[in-house]
């Protein structure tokens, strides 16, 4: 039964064997868990269920709902959370093989069901159970036992080649390559620690496609860093098993200190709303230094989408490629301020926007927009445009430096084990 995300999975052979079984009650059936993939968030599962000479159609079919996912550490401290299903062909569609009836989905928990503060716990999880099992057909809904599954938050490596390669820095820091790795969730290459919390990621190309890659930094909880990018797992799902291919690594993307602001006037505001087909055109420098320059460029009226914006741009001397990881985010979605440290390294572009008064706003959105030399940015509001004065705040901005010496790495599909 095929699923998108099951590409990866198919194509390397992680589908596991299961011996779990459930007797349902007065259905005389079995129902029993074939084949399960998860890659510690998502949950896949193939299960049948016997076939009897009274069913006539599908409905009669006893079928397997989930509700609940508990998610649980190695420590015993565990996390309930609704079951979202990924909606999908496998959810609606079965097929009957050797007098079983086939059926399955993909379940991941629900991520707004954790707390902040827990989320690093979380997701370390290493058991996950699907629980308010309940098994429905024509006979009607019929409670059944909890499933329990071990998960691996790593992720395990199923395939690695030696990459054994070093990334000079503009700065001529040294971060060591040492493996492609091809594991549960898909491919990564292994590092050892890199020093500098600026670095946030790369950027280079692929030899067959000419279509950039982007690359993120990702260290995991077991103290090792690795750079991903599912571009290397995008291609290895179209590659024949004796294809070849290449990727290289050209430029470093870094995030820098200090926070950058710009007022809009409500006088400005107001004006722009109430002549939504006259606009306000700015060219106001909001920050000019080496790698980065910003511009607040004035207020439009997106015809398109029927908003109001305000627009600002930012512009680099490189190529386009450098631009492709630039994203504005708005700030209020970290709300704890120490994580957010913690974390700082990981977050680029933030967008904050506060009235006269110091409230933070919360209730906007920024859309890009990549032009030849530029990158655009268009901050729009969910709600009613707020009628005061605004102080737009941007901070950990990027820029790009190119490597000493771009990096070419070669991909074959890899030899995997039996």
């Amino acid at each position: 039964m095929k699923h998108d995300d099951l590409k990866f999975a198919t194509r390397f052979n992680m589908l596991k064997d299961s011996n779990k079984s459930i007797l349902l009650p007065n259905e005389n059936r079995t129902l029993r868990i074939e084949k399960t993939w998860n890659n510690g968030y998502q949950f896949y599962v193939l299960y049948s269920v016997d076939l009897l000479e009274r069913d006539k159609n599908e409905a009669e079919i006893p079928k397997l709902r989930v509700d609940k996912i508990i998610m649980t550490t190695n420590k015993g401290e565990g996390f309930e959370t609704e079951a979202q299903l990924f909606k999908g062909n496998t959810d609606l569609e079965g097929y009957v093989y050797k007098h079983r009836f086939y059926r399955s989905f993909m379940v991941y928990p629900n991520f707004e069901d954790v707390q902040e503060k827990d989320w690093e716990k979380f997701s370390n999880s290493e058991r996950l159970e699907l629980t308010s099992l309940s098994i429905n057909s024509s006979k009607g809904e019929t409670a059944v036992d909890s499933l329990a599954f071990k998960i691996n938050p790593n992720g395990d490596t199923i395939a690695s080649s030696k990459v054994e390669k070093t990334l000079k820095l503009y700065d001529s820091t040294e971060i060591k390559l040492n493996k492609l790795e091809f594991y549960q969730m898909g491919t990564r290459l292994t590092t050892d620690k890199h020093k500098n919390d600026h670095l946030i990621g790369f950027s280079g190309w692929n030899k067959d496609s000419g279509f950039p890659i982007e690359y993120g930094i990702h260290k995991g909880p077991n103290g090792k860093t690795y750079i991903e990018s599912f571009s290397i797992m995008n291609l290895l799902l179209m590659m024949d098993r004796t294809d070849q291919s290449e990727f290289t690594v050209s430029q470093s993307l870094h995030v820098t200190d200090g926070s950058y602001s710009f007022i809009v006037p409500k006088k400005e505001m107001a004006k722009a709303v109430n002549n939504p087909d006259v606009q306000i055109q700015m060219n106001q420098s909001i920050v000019v230094k080496e790698g980065i320059k910003a511009f607040y460029k004035g207020l439009i009226f997106d015809q398109t989408n029927n908003q109001f914006g305000i627009k600002f741009t930012l512009e680099t001397n490189a190529e386009p490629i450098d631009n492709y990881m630039f994203y504005p985010k708005p700030q209020y979605h970290y709300q704890n301020i120490d994580e957010m440290e913690q974390d700082k390294r990981y977050l680029a572009n933030l967008v904050s926007i506060k009235d006269s008064k110091g409230k933070e706003l919360e209730d906007y959105g920024v859309e890009s927009i990549i032009t030849d030399r530029n990158s655009e940015f268009m901050i729009s509001f969910y709600d009613d445009i707020p009628k005061d004065d605004l102080t737009i705040t941007l901070s950990n901005l990027t820029r790009i430096e190119p490597l000493k010496k771009e990096i070419k790495i070669p991909v074959k599909f890899p030899a995997l084990s039996k």
